[in-house]
C-alpha cells in the first residue's frame, strides 16, 4: 500500500517487491544455509518461477515464515506466532505454519516416518471422498475456494498420486532421514526434516487437488534448499562432483519444465 501511495509505476512496484523477497532469501540462506550457492540454485529451479514471478505475496509470506523457524527451534512460540501474523497480512496461506510449531515438537523415529508416509498414501488412495468433502466444506472459510472449483478439479482428475513431485519429495525426505546419524548435529536438522515431512504429507493427502496440495505444501518444501547442501557435505570430496552434476541436471529439468508449462498456461510444480 505504501509503494502504491508513493507512485503508480508498475516497474517500481515489481522491483521493490522483488527486492524484499531477495533480501529475505539472502537472510535465510545466511542463517540456515551451509552451501548457499546450491541453495540459491535449488530455489531458482524449484520455486522462483511460480512464486516470485507469479505469486509475489505468497513468496513474501513463505520466506517470512522460513526466517521465523529460529523461533520454532528456540521454542519461542509467541515470537513465531507474531511472524505468522505478519506473514498473514501478505497471504492467508500463512495459517499453514501454525500447526507446524506443534508438529515440530515430535522427534519422529525412522519407523514412524515410514508409517506416516504409508498411512498418507493409503488415506489418499482410499479416503478421497472424505478428503474432498472436508476440503470443499472449508474452502470458503480458509479462502482457497478457487483451488477446489470445477476448473481445477478437471485439471487435477488424471494426476492425483501420479504427480511426480510426490515421489521426488519422498526420495529427498528418505535420503535426508537416512543421513540422520551424520547430520543430526546440525542445529536445524530436525526442523528441516519435520518441515519437509509436513510438506510431503500435505502433498500426498491432498493430491486429488493438485493445485491446492502444491500451493500449500510448497511453504515447508522450501526447506529443501537447506537440506540438499547438507546432504552434499556428507559425501567424500572425490564423490561430490558427481553429486553436483546430478543436482545440476535435476535443477535444469525443473527450471525448464516450469518455464515451458508457464508459457503454455499450466504448471503443476
Amino acid at each position: 500500500m505504501i509503494l502504491k501511495t508513493v507512485g503508480l509505476s508498475e516497474r517500481m512496484y515489481l522491483v521493490a517487491m522483488a527486492g524484499i523477497s531477495m533480501f529475505l532469501l539472502y537472510k535465510v540462506l545466511g542463517k540456515y544455509g551451509t552451501l548457499p550457492l546450491i541453495g540459491v540454485a535449488d530455489y531458482i529451479a524449484r520455486f522462483m518461477m511460480n512464486r516470485d514471478c507469479v505469486q509475489m505475496r505468497s513468496s513474501l509470506c513463505i520466506l517470512l515464515i522460513i526466517w521465523g523457524l529460529k523461533f520454532v527451534r528456540d521454542r519461542k512460540m509467541w515470537y513465531y506466532f507474531a511472524v505468522i501474523l505478519l506473514a498473514y497480512q501478505f497471504h492467508h496461506m500463512a495459517l499453514i505454519g501454525l500447526p507446524f510449531y506443534f508438529f515440530c515438537n515430535f522427534k519422529f523415529t525412522n519407523k514412524q516416518i515410514y508409517i506416516l508416509l504409508i498411512f498418507a498414501f493409503a488415506f489418499a488412495a482410499f479416503g478421497s471422498g472424505a478428503i474432498s468433502g472436508w476440503a470443499e466444506a472449508n474452502s470458503e472459510d480458509l479462502n482457497y475456494d478457487t483451488y477446489v472449483d470445477e476448473e481445477y478439479r478437471r485439471q487435477d482428475a488424471d494426476l492425483g498420486l501420479m504427480n511426480p513431485m510426490i515421489y521426488f519429495q519422498v526420495i529427498i525426505l528418505l535420503m535426508f532421514n537416512t543421513l540422520e546419524y551424520k547430520l543430526k548435529s546440525h542445529p536445524y536438522y530436525y526442523i528441516f526434516r519435520n518441515g519437509y515431512l509436513y510438506s510431503t504429507l500435505i502433498l500426498i493427502v491432498f493430491c486429488q487437488f493438485t493445485a491446492l496440495s502444491g500451493r500449500t505444501s510448497t511453504m515447508f518444501a522450501t526447506c529443501e534448499m537447506f537440506m540438499l547442501p547438507m546432504m552434499v557435505q556428507t559425501y567424500p570430496q572425490e564423490k561430490r562432483a558427481k553429486f553436483f552434476v546430478i543436482l545440476g541436471l535435476v535443477f535444469v529439468y525443473f527450471f525448464s519444465s516450469k518455464m515451458i508449462e508457464n508459457l503454455n498456461g499450466a504448471s503443476w510444480f
